[in-house]
């Protein structure tokens, strides 16, 4: 499951959750990463849209 390192928030780990559901995505929060399926990986790609600019390689290939 593809996780994004929250290890300094990790004492407010259902808020940071809260933040996505209200978007219809179902993050995990486990050893200080915010957890997402592959399914909601993709779809929170689509949902960011374009990356900023300098941030293209942090983006899947499409």
């Amino acid at each position: 499951m593809p996780g994004y390192d929250q290890g300094n928030e990790r004492d407010r780990a259902e808020f940071l959750c809260s933040l996505f559901e209200s978007h219809g995505f179902q993050p995990g929060f486990s050893r200080d990463a915010l957890q997402f399926s592959r399914s909601d990986t993709e779809r929170l790609f689509e949902w960011f849209g374009e990356p900023p600019p300098g941030f293209a390689y942090k983006w899947p290939d499409t």
